[in-house]
């Protein structure tokens, strides 16, 4: 078996390297298997749009009654008027009036063309301001974190690869929801840790952690979207026609729960890896049960932090929606329970739960590679296991 190109300062031994292959490169190959047959023919849905998206610019917004509203509602209603970008002026269909409306004269729209004289609003343009936020926040990284950034900006472009031409298209072409998740939140999780550190001892051990928590998130996930229910859309069946076949929206959910866990594993996995062969390093006669014990203590750690991080960040996304079910009859309870924000709990606790399962795991297989490499070792001082950068920030501590 070829062994796992591992570049580590220093060198680890051919034995390490041999081990790291045995329990990464079996599961490399499973997933370019999964690839390969999970790979999108096209055969499957067909995306069709309802209308032809036209650029345009309100130019008047005229009062008008509300079909099929009887006046004593009290319900106002709009409609706009736009110019096209390619010449004319056009009545789009009326809207409700809302709050004095979220339109005003001068804004840039995207109208659809439904039927010969009939045209939609289909939202508004936001390719400007959504540019220049990703502009922002890619100079930033870059000045900020400098060669890492450059790093997370291509692990963002193999990330957004990977979901437009294999995962999305692959589920739309009735591949299995699970599989494609998995598969596809390991090409996620391999291209961000290559490209990220490298394909070092380190990352190749944080590697095998995070597929092998992935596979717990796929199997969980699987188990709680079709024990709840959960389609992912609100008030819909559990497909969308479009065009030729069928979108299956609880695939797309389950793939999305799978993957949305990637980040937050590669986290946990890769600084309980960098603290396991630290703590080996305090202690260079330590056996592998009080290596691993260490390494799970501090993945305690980790676990609470970025557990917090990835409940809060779904609670705020569902902030907005459980503020609105609360203000009417439903009591926060009965609103959790409804399909938006339950989706957004389960995402949430399967998250939770792939944190979970990578602890421990993670704490094993780290516990087990750098045993094995300090025994192959002469004791010398703990700077044997680091990086020239951290060699560099060692000596410095010790000229201070």
């Amino acid at each position: 078996m070829t062994s796992v190109a591992v570049v580590d300062h220093p060198p680890v031994t051919a034995r390490t390297r041999r081990l790291l292959s045995v329990l990464l490169m079996p599961l490399l190959a499973a997933t370019v298997v999964g690839v390969v047959a999970l790979w999108p023919t096209g055969k499957g849905v067909t995306l069709e749009p309802s209308g032809t998206p036209i650029h345009g610019t309100i130019i008047a917004l005229r009062p008008v009654p509300c079909a099929d509203t009887a006046p004593a509602a009290g319900v106002r209603c709009i409609r706009p008027e736009a110019r096209l970008a390619g010449g004319g002026r056009v009545a789009l269909t009326e809207r409700p009036d809302q709050a004095g409306t979220d339109l005003a004269i001068g804004d840039r729209v995207v109208v659809a063309k439904t039927g010969d004289t009939t045209y939609e609003l289909a939202g508004h343009r936001r390719d400007t301001p959504l540019a220049a936020v990703a502009a922002v926040a890619a100079v930033a990284l870059l000045v900020v974190a400098r060669k890492r950034g450059l790093l997370l900006l291509a692990a963002l472009a193999v990330t957004g690869v990977v979901l437009t031409v294999f995962a999305v298209p692959a589920v739309l072409d009735g591949r299995s929801p699970l599989g494609v998740g998995v598969v596809g939140g390991a090409l996620v999780a391999t291209a961000v840790l290559v490209i990220g550190r490298g394909m070092t001892a380190r990352s190749a051990t944080a590697l095998v952690g995070t597929l092998l928590a992935l596979g717990v998130a796929g199997v969980v996930g699987h188990l709680v979207v079709t024990a709840a229910h959960l389609a992912g859309l609100t008030a819909t069946p559990g497909y969308v026609r479009v065009g030729r076949g069928a979108i299956p929206l609880d695939g797309l959910l389950l793939a999305g729960l799978v993957v949305g866990s990637v980040g937050a594993l590669v986290d946990v996995t890769v600084r309980q890896v960098d603290a396991t062969w630290d703590l080996r390093d305090t202690d260079p006669g330590a056996g592998w049960r009080g290596v691993a014990a260490a390494g799970l203590r501090r993945g305690r750690g980790h676990l609470a932090d970025v557990g917090a991080t990835l409940v809060l960040a779904y609670a705020g996304a569902a902030l907005p929606v459980l503020v609105l079910l609360s203000a009417g009859d439903q009591s926060v309870v009965d609103a959790v329970r409804g399909e938006v924000l339950a989706v957004e709990v389960v995402r949430a606790l399967v998250g939770l739960l792939a944190l979970a399962a990578a602890v421990p795991l993670t704490a094993a297989l780290a516990a087990t590679v750098v045993v094995r490499e300090a025994g192959r070792r002469a004791p010398v001082d703990p700077r044997r296991f680091r990086s020239r950068h951290e060699h560099r920030l060692w000596d410095e501590d010790a000229e201070t």
